[in-house]
């Protein structure tokens, strides 16, 4: 009857992805448009930084609160707080209170259900291929982007705002519903073991997983990775725009590469996990920290105003920046001891998302000091160059902690 559980499994999780990090996060920015002509812009400001600051103090709790229930208990619980957060979207019309409720429902769903409920399940469920894995269960997050902003944008344009928001609950509910009847909390709980796929063994890279704790000096190094991460995964996204208008380059143009981008997000995200399944974490991690590298180089160069510059850089960041969400992912199970793992995973959540609040400010600041939005690409530059040193350094060094 279990048979290829498995793939239910990475159903339920692409499921969580889909609606706690791509509903609720990613392709949200699609509303705010209409919610700063209903209220004011920062008033629209403050619904996201609520959503935010709720799920970054979520993330500080969440591994009690899985150790509470468990796995199942706990995510579909997170995904129904984020339905019941469009919910109140939909009944707030200019209530700009019940807004606010909405937005700490779905923050609470994006902090308990989201980047660690998909790192903690499928680590559990896949012996081998867990990158592969991941990859596929990130792409949730970028099939939401895709698909949301054009639904949703003919929704309320055609009907009401707040129509949109009751299917995106609706929409919502019935992946809680899925995740409540397929999720299990681990494969023994059904009699199977995790899955593994002996076919490809041998060809599989080996990773030594560190019996005893890391030194607190690497450890402190891979949250500032970590941290780092945060910073080009929310703070670079959502600067690229901007960077492009202020440049010199049309809106339409801006629009056109932004896309681009997110299209090569998220097929980068499946093929980051085929290449550290195939080639190692390590391997791969340098490949994809060079890529991203080079985007940001081409991206400090905007000054220029060459559109094959800008267009080679949108696709080279698109593809590079999956190491925010599938390698943050494989860093934290590969990088640490079986006994602090859960922890791992959350701090290094929590820091991923602290370095996007932190950044999200610096862009503006930076460009009334020096009347561009470059340097803060050129901080970012600077920023992976350290953090692939960083994870270059721990998976050199990974066989003298494995003792």
């Amino acid at each position: 009857m279990y048979r290829h559980y498995e793939k239910f499994i990475l159903a339920s999780v692409f499921l969580l992805v889909f609606a706690n990090v791509g509903l609720a996060n990613t392709s949200f920015s699609v509303y705010q448009p209409f919610l700063a002509e209903l209220f004011t812009d920062s008033t629209a400001s403050l619904i996201v930084t609520m959503r935010t600051a709720i799920s970054l103090l979520t993330m500080l709790f969440v591994d009690r609160y899985i150790n509470f229930l468990n796995l199942r208990k706990a995510f579909t619980l997170a995904t129904i707080f984020t339905a019941c957060g469009f919910v109140f979207y939909g009944v707030a019309g200019n209530n700009t209170f019940l807004y606010l409720i909405g937005s700490a429902c779905t923050g609470f769903g994006y902090g308990a259900g989201g980047q660690i409920s998909m790192t903690i399940t499928l680590n559990r469920w896949y012996k081998n291929h867990v990158s592969s894995a991941i990859g596929i269960a990130a792409v949730g997050s970028g099939a939401a982007s895709i698909i949301m902003p054009y639904i949703a944008t003919h929704i309320v344009t055609s009907i009401s705002l707040n129509t949109s928001f009751f299917i995106t609950a609706a929409i919502t509910a019935c992946i809680a519903i899925f995740v409540a009847i397929f999720l299990r909390n681990n494969p023994e709980d059904i009699g199977l073991a995790p899955h593994e796929d002996l076919s490809h063994n041998k060809r599989l890279p080996q990773t030594r997983t560190p019996q005893k704790p890391l030194p607190r000096f690497m450890r402190y190094l891979l949250l500032f990775a970590a941290f780092s991460m945060g910073s080009l995964g929310i703070g670079a996204t959502s600067y690229l725009s901007i960077l492009m208008t202020s440049s010199g380059f049309s809106s339409f143009f801006a629009g056109f590469l932004v896309s681009l981008m997110g299209f090569m997000l998220t097929i980068s995200k499946f093929i980051t996990g085929k290449v550290f399944d195939s080639m190692g974490a390590e391997r791969g991690s340098e490949i994809f920290f060079i890529i991203l590298s080079l985007a940001l180089g081409s991206l400090s160069l905007m000054g220029l105003r060459i559109s094959f510059l800008a267009i080679i850089g949108s696709v080279l960041f698109g593809i590079g920046i999956s190491l925010a969400s599938v390698g943050l992912s494989i860093w934290s199970l590969e990088l640490t001891d079986p006994a602090h793992r859960l922890q791992t995973i959350k701090n290094f959540q929590i820091c991923y998302a602290a370095g996007g609040v932190v950044f999200n400010a610096l862009p503006g600041i930076l460009k009334t000091l020096y009347g561009t939005y470059t340097i803060s690409y050129v901080i970012l530059l600077v920023l992976t160059i350290i953090s692939g040193l960083i994870i270059r350094y721990a998976y050199t060094h990974l066989h003298n902690w494995s003792r």
